[in-house]
């Protein structure tokens, strides 16, 4: 027989599960992941460095969730100039999708030169030390969630007397991303969990999640859902 019940969670946050379950064998039948996490990221993607003439610059953009375009050129225009002392003005184009950074005089942007985080997939630019001009188009289309895929992990189970079954990274589930959506989603999942656990503690009362997104060095990084709230629903056998 089946049984199916859903699981609300914050990050690491350790819930008691609705009914036990058995670990040999249960489905993920329904991913929500809401649209809590920033755009822009303090340490992460928030910083453009750029040139007017003397020593470089660095602007940094307010961290968070900038729900448009509008929002997002607004911010960059306001951190250019706290860095600088020329006039900015960004835009973005709805035809072509692309960024466009102007200023009142000319200067550089330095992508290539920046060691510390950038928006560069966010807004599309090359990575690149531009050459001296008064305005640069990006390359690339902008992208307000810079990251293609979400990663849902099952961090660990807890059974009734506690133990911890660690089974990080071992029950993944790939969440792609459409748009800027409130909730992100994932529904039909058809993998299995079939883990060998010693029969005495397999009856899980407790379960961990955790939300990882992919970065530009290939490497996964726990994203912060500030509060906000995974949903999943997780169909098993009953447990005799």
């Amino acid at each position: 027989m089946k049984n199916r019940f859903y699981v609300y969670a914050t990050q690491n946050e350790s819930v008691t599960l609705p009914e036990s379950i058995t670990s040999e064998n249960f489905e993920i039948k329904h991913i929500s992941i809401p649209q809590t996490w920033y755009s822009i990221i303090s340490g992460y993607n928030n910083e453009i460095l750029f040139n007017e003439g003397g020593p470089n610059l660095t602007a940094t953009i307010v961290s968070g969730f900038y729900e448009t375009t509008a929002e997002i050129c607004g911010a960059i225009k306001v951190a250019l100039e706290a860095a600088g002392a020329l006039t900015y003005t960004v835009t973005y184009s709805n035809i072509t999708k692309l960024f466009t950074i102007a200023a009142s005089a000319n200067y550089r942007l330095m992508f290539a030169s920046q060691t510390n985080p950038n928006i560069l997939d966010v807004i599309g630019f090359l990575e690149a030390d531009y050459a001296v001009n008064t305005s640069f188009t990006a390359t690339y289309a902008g992208r307000l969630v810079p990251f293609d895929d979400l990663y849902l992990h099952i961090k660990e189970f807890r059974d009734i007397n506690n133990f911890i079954t660690n089974i990080d990274k071992r029950i993944t589930y790939l969440v792609p991303i459409t748009g800027v959506p409130a909730m992100i989603s994932r529904f039909g999942e058809n993998s299995q969990y079939n883990d060998t656990i010693n029969t005495e503690k397999t009856r899980l009362d407790k379960v961990t999640l955790q939300v990882y997104h992919p970065t530009r060095d290939g490497h996964s990084r726990v994203l912060d859902l500030h509060g906000g709230k995974i949903s999943i629903v997780i169909e098993s056998s009953y447990l005799i």
